[in-house]
């Protein structure tokens, strides 16, 4: 079995429902607060444990209450978590959600420790990127974490897999080359290639990113499936 490492973001999400999404100013009411472990790093790793996966989580919480549920959130997952660094001077992330009765949500992320995830903690680590086949991103940490971490990652002939969310002001081109599988949504691949109109010019946006390097591009379409532009086999 393949070994899997996951560098990324851990988040508690405090979730509430509410009838609508209120407006500026306005005070809801909403019955409870459900807290759920989350963040895009942690989101993969976890679903990846529940489904067999050798998995090991790579990330930054603080150690407080809310890195203990993460903790015991992924153990019981069967992730390996002897890459998870406790900041003794950060909180864990959090992520506000509201969710109103039509299903949409809005959403307020504090980084907390996931900011302070660092170059240098990705040398501390190394071993974990030595030992593992497959390298999963997510962009709920540094930028320059990712760059940094996406390249030793190749320099190992590792497989780099990026879901480029959310995406940054500053999106690097330098990461293109080092990543196999970018899998983005429709808003995220505009957002990377400022083409508009998604429906019409897919494969125009697309290709913009194969000519930046990227191997094998990955679209989620929502209630359309999913959009595949791959070069490569067996990955």
């Amino acid at each position: 079995m393949k070994k899997l490492l996951v560098i990324g973001s851990l988040n508690l999400d405090m979730v509430v429902n509410v009838d609508h999404t209120p407006a500026t100013g306005e005070t809801i009411l909403s019955d409870k607060m459900n807290l759920i472990p989350g963040g895009k790093g942690a989101n993969q790793a976890y679903a990846a444990g529940r489904l067999g996966a050798d998995v090991t989580m790579l990330g930054a919480i603080g150690s407080d209450t809310y890195g203990d549920i993460q903790i015991e959130s992924l153990k019981k997952a069967g992730v390996n978590v002897s890459g998870l660094i406790r900041r003794k001077e950060e909180n864990t992330g959090i992520a506000l959600i509201t969710v109103n009765k039509e299903g949409d949500n809005s959403i307020v992320v504090v980084s907390g420790a996931n900011g302070t995830l660092s170059c240098e903690d990705i040398d501390q680590y190394s071993s974990l990127l030595q030992e593992a086949d497959i390298i999963l991103f997510q962009l709920e940490i540094p930028i320059e974490t990712v760059l940094y971490a996406a390249k030793k990652a190749k320099a190992l002939g590792k497989t780099v897999i990026l879901d480029p969310a959310p995406v940054p002001k500053d999106f690097p081109d330098e990461l293109y080359r080092y990543v196999d599988i970018l899998k983005p949504n429709e808003t995220e691949l505009q957002m990377l290639t400022k083409v508009s109109d998604m429906e019409n010019r897919l494969c125009e946006a697309a290709g913009l990113l194969k000519e930046k390097g990227v191997k094998n591009l990955l679209v989620t379409l929502g209630e359309n499936g999913v959009y595949l532009d791959a070069e490569e086999t067996g990955v």
